[in-house]
């Protein structure tokens, strides 16, 4: 496969084999010498923890005595057994921060989406288009049996001969082809779980064409003082041939773009630089720097989804994500992009302060590049360059790597190559915020007209649910879920069996009660009013409390519940709201929308009658 193919492809520059480093040996004594005993010497400053492959001996700590020596060089019999410290150097030099702060940050692959993690949440009719890049036809086959059966071909429609295929495909629709391209190495490749909501991946792609066309402006690929002879040779070669392909017939043909993405990687120019290069002739992202439309974006997604490489499910908080799944973007970074480490990490790595300012200049020096600047400067050229993290690390000698280990809590032995792995390994897995934890319920809340219903069967296709007799605990855990997080109310925990599924205290020994009932038709009051629903009031009238009113929430009530529950009213004095599932989610979302800080006024639900959507939206107009 051509790679960096048809405008959509990623840099490929070479990395270097490690040497390996070999070790002393000892020079044998010449005949008629006597055996000399090995004196205790300090270590090189480059290798400050022995030989490669074996952990580093313990150094005396400030104020600690070395082991004592004898005449001949060799430790005490008291100490003989004690490693002897080199001299010069202290236990704090070689000790490793256990507390870094980047340790806090690990754990981003295992938050990163994968096939059998979407298939349940997929839209039906982004599933179907998926679905048709693997399966001969999907007729007759019902939503629940698409997502199984995408979930189960995972390993094919994630297999690196598939995915090269379709992205080495040249889209003769240069607008399409060059927008897959953004969408799959620019943006979605760079984001922490390489998937972002629908209308954020839009909003990623024309800021990425702003960027580009803003830095041609500013770039110095064609400036003599900021690189060296060779290197503005190549780019002044691939410019004039970039400038000759967009002369002819005013555009690029698949061919002159195959042409272009073999002359990149032979001269070792990424695709960024292509683009800035064509920005600078007025032609990126279209003619006169002009961005595309939402329509070209939506167009290019839907030509991805055909493919199988974009997947968009609704997430627990009901947004639409666009993401491309952890296996199928595995096969894109390590096999055709060949990107050892997202920007962000990258420039953590680069950030490490065990480097110097001198290591940057070495490595850019030696690749042809600006030496010049601070060390952030620096960092930022090599970030931007063709330079890849492997590259930069392999440059640094031993003693310069462990040191990097060190300062993000590694342990600090092993041969060059094996550090090398260690370092790339423990910055590609840092998440690029601190994680919070979710809250389980959300997904249930998500959900919450659907188990107010019982829909098992989509309950179950969204992964939510595993057997029927765990909707009732799904659907009170979102109700909590919902009083906790939306409406601000402190609610009781740890409730026992045979009590209602929700209570509040207010002030003045007042309490609110609640209690959740799924049905897959209407709710009907009188099958648990007695001696349920009293019950739990009564019981709490013995306590000496008052109960301020009891909320009954279902998916629909019967025509005879309400006058049941006015009935109810008159002999008790106790209120008996019968909500519908919707409305309250309705006035949860409202109410967090507009007062997020504010707890809900609770005594606004303190009355006797069905609370339906448009009852809802009233008895909200009161407060907002």
């Amino acid at each position: 496969m051509a790679q960096d193919v048809s405008d959509n492809g990623p840099r490929e520059p070479g990395v270097a084999s490690p040497d390996k480093e070999g070790k002393e040996r000892p020079e044998k004594p010449r005949s008629g010498e006597p055996t000399r005993q090995p004196q205790v010497a300090a270590r090189p400053q480059e290798d400050d923890e022995g030989a490669e492959g074996a952990p580093p001996q313990p150094t005396p700590g400030e104020g600690e005595e070395a082991a004592p020596q004898t005449p001949e060089g060799e430790p005490s019999e008291e100490t003989a057994k004690k490693p002897v410290a080199p001299k010069g150097r202290s236990r704090s030099h070689r000790k490793r921060k256990k507390d870094a702060p980047e340790a806090q940050l690990l754990g981003r692959r295992d938050h990163c989406y994968r096939i059998k993690d979407i298939a349940p949440r997929m839209l039906k009719m982004v599933m179907t288009r998926v679905a048709s890049s693997h399966l001969k036809s999907t007729k007759g086959l019902s939503e629940e049996q698409l997502r199984e059966e995408l979930v189960r071909a995972a390993p094919q429609i994630a297999g690196e001969a598939r995915v090269r295929r379709v992205l080495s495909a040249v889209d003769p629709q240069r607008h399409r082809r060059l927008l897959k391209g953004i969408i799959v190495f620019d943006v979605l490749l760079q984001e922490e779980r390489y998937a972002l909501p629908a209308n954020g991946l839009r909003a990623k792609v024309l800021e990425y064409e702003e960027q580009i066309a803003a830095d041609a402006a500013t770039c110095p690929l064609l400036d003599p003082k900021a690189m060296d002879t060779s290197r503005l040779f190549a780019y002044e070669t691939y410019n004039v041939v970039l400038g000759a392909a967009w002369r002819h017939e005013d555009s690029i043909s698949v061919d002159e773009a195959n042409l272009l993405s073999e002359l990149r990687r032979r001269l070792g120019i990424t695709l960024r630089d292509h683009r800035l290069l064509e920005a600078k002739m007025g032609r990126f992202p279209k003619r006169k720097c002009a961005l595309h439309s939402v329509e070209e974006i939506e167009d290019a997604k839907r030509q991805l989804q055909k493919e199988g490489i974009l997947w968009t499910f609704r997430d627990e908080d009901g947004r639409d994500i666009d993401a491309i799944p952890a296996e199928i973007m595995a096969v894109i970074r390590g096999k055709i992009a060949h990107v050892e480490l997202q920007r962000t990490n990258f420039a953590r790595l680069l950030n490490n302060k065990a480097w110097a300012n001198a290591d940057f200049q070495a490595v850019l020096r030696s690749n042809g590049l600006d030496p010049r600047g601070s060390r952030a400067e620096m960092a930022a050229r090599i970030l931007e360059s063709r330079l890849m993290p492997s590259q930069v690390l392999q440059a640094a000698g031993i003693g310069k790597l462990k040191a990097l280990c060190r300062q993000v809590g590694l342990v600090a032995y092993g041969r060059k190559a094996d550090i090398i792995k260690r370092l790339l390994d423990f910055y590609d897995n840092l998440t690029f915020a601190p994680v919070v934890e979710r809250d389980e319920r959300a997904q249930w809340y998500a959900a919450y007209e659907l188990l107010a219903a019982r829909k098992y069967s989509e309950l179950k296709a969204q992964g939510l649910i595993e057997k029927q007799e765990h909707v009732d605990r799904a659907f009170e855990k979102a109700t909590d879920f919902l009083f906790e997080k939306r409406l601000g109310a402190t609610i009781e925990k740890g409730l026992p069996v045979k009590s209602p599924d929700g209570k509040i205290y207010l002030p003045g020994r007042q309490v609110v009660l609640w209690d959740c009932k799924s049905h897959e038709r209407e709710v009907n009051l009188q099958d648990h009013l007695e001696p349920q629903f009293d019950g739990y009031m009564r019981a709490e009238a013995r306590e000496g409390r008052q109960v301020l009113y009891f909320l009954v929430v279902g998916p629909r009530f019967t025509a005879k519940s309400l006058p049941v529950a006015r009935k109810y009213k008159m002999a008790t004095n106790w209120d008996l709201p019968l909500i519908t599932a919707s409305a309250l989610k309705r006035i949860a979302e409202k109410w967090h929308s507009a007062k997020p800080e504010q707890p809900f006024p609770l005594g606004l639900l303190n009355l006797t009658e069905i609370i339906d959507d448009d009852r809802a939206d009233e008895l909200l107009s009161l407060v907002l």
